[in-house]
């Protein structure tokens, strides 16, 4: 009849030891769901990120395609207003030119 009161005594432990297990793993699922909670947030944050990064980047893209453009083409027009001014002239440097390249480019095969 000693041993009674031992067995009450384990059979509580077990109980309590039971009841903090199932509190364990409502408190690890709770952690695990908060834990996908933050890490989807957090990609659904850095995807938004890198989309406003992405669009100024292609905005400043734009933006240079037509400073490019503009440029092009005041150099198109101030070389065929220098041509219109002096034609020999720029044919003799076309002709020069066109000389040099094919000196070099025929140096280049021997």
């Amino acid at each position: 009849m000693a041993d009674a009161p031992a067995d009450d005594i384990d059979t509580a432990k077990v109980e309590i030891l039971k009841k903090d297990l199932r509190k364990l793993q409502k408190d690890w699922d709770a952690l695990v769901a908060s834990t996908q909670q933050v890490l989807r947030e957090g990609t659904r944050t850095g995807m938004n990120e890198a989309k406003a990064e992405l669009e100024a980047l292609r905005e400043r893209l734009e933006d240079l395609g037509v400073i490019l453009s503009d440029r092009s083409q005041q150099a198109v027009d101030s070389v065929r207003l220098n041509v219109q001014k002096q034609p020999l002239t720029s044919l003799g440097v076309a002709f020069s030119v066109g000389a040099i390249l094919a000196l070099l480019l025929a140096g280049g095969r021997r």
